[in-house]
């Protein structure tokens, strides 16, 4: 990489640091300029301190990559325990949630494949898509699945040769 910019030379977003600054406030509390500006240093300060802070962890652990744990075990060595169990509980649900969305995507994915393969064997009309689709059941479907990609992809390549020569 080419020279890393000077932590100085860095400004976190003023917007997002008012921000912040308001939602930790009681109503009617105002904030100068020049504190807002003292929030934002401050926190780019603690960023590059506990950033230098759990990258000693990672080079302790002779490895290149920063990892949520290193952010963890920095909080601990700079005095900040009472970050730990927020930090960790919302990693937590960060996780749960990436889980919870790949599981939906691939959910959808599946039942729309179903609803291909209904569609395909003649079952669109019935209005019934998901579990019990068509007379089988799914390990039916996605098997004629596996069978029938095959010669869609052959009629769709053969469409496309149609239309080049239309």
């Amino acid at each position: 990489r080419a020279a890393m910019a000077d932590v100085s030379d860095l400004e976190l977003p003023r917007a997002v640091v008012a921000r912040i600054v308001k939602d930790a406030l009681p109503d009617g509390i105002s904030v100068s300029k020049d504190a807002k500006l003292a929030f934002g240093t401050a926190a780019r300060i603690f960023i590059s301190y506990l950033t230098a802070t759990a990258n000693e962890q990672c080079i302790a652990g002779n490895r290149k990559t920063l990892a949520a744990n290193d952010i963890i075990q920095a909080l601990e060595e700079i005095d900040f325990p009472e970050f730990v169990a927020p930090l960790e509980e919302c990693l937590e649900a960060l996780k749960k949630d990436a889980q919870d969305k790949k599981e939906r995507k691939a959910q959808a994915k599946k039942e729309s494949k179903l609803a291909a393969v209904a569609g395909s064997n003649g079952d669109a009309g019935n209005g019934d898509v998901g579990e019990h689709a068509g007379d089988g059941d799914a390990a039916d479907a996605e098997q004629s699945m596996a069978v029938d990609d095959e010669p869609e992809e052959a009629e769709a390549d053969e469409s496309m040769a149609v239309d080049a020569d239309s």
